[in-house]
């Protein structure tokens, strides 16, 4: 809890609403594929092989032009439903601390989590996400106070 600037936070408030994050963001993440539904081709891989050879190169080309635009696609569909997660506990967070926006709160949470990156230690990331942003509002509302 720090009060040094008047913003009371209890940890347990922010670590719970961050376990509920953790969960959906995890659960979200897994539901989504990245795969796409064609075949990606190595070079050297033949299509058709009654075909020719410079048949086959331009349609690898072709088909593999597919298979990115569709992977690309599926990617930014799985990055746009983690980004609504991440509004969705922002808009929580910043109950608790008002003199922060949305973007700062999801800043704190994204540099926390490169910092964890693979990591299952959702504790320490919680404490971290809580140390930040409890840096993150003394240091406006120190600011504003000036």
């Amino acid at each position: 809890m720090s009060d040094l600037y008047n913003i009371n936070v209890d940890f347990d408030d922010v670590a719970n609403i961050l376990d509920e994050y953790n969960i959906d963001y995890h659960e979200c993440s897994r539901t989504f594929t990245t795969t796409p539904s064609c075949p990606h081709y190595a070079l050297g891989e033949y299509v058709d092989e009654n075909k020719s050879v410079k048949w086959n190169k331009e349609e690898i080309k072709k088909r593999n032009a597919i298979y990115k635009a569709e992977k690309e696609s599926l990617l930014l569909e799985k990055d746009k439903a983690l980004y609504n997660i991440k509004e969705k506990y922002a808009d929580k967070l910043s109950l608790l601390f008002p003199t922060l926006t949305n973007k700062e709160i999801i800043y704190a949470i994204d540099v926390t989590d490169d910092k964890q990156h693979g990591s299952d230690c959702y504790i320490d990331t919680e404490y971290s996400i809580y140390m930040l942003l409890l840096y993150l509002a003394n240091i406006k509302t120190f600011k504003e106070k000036m």
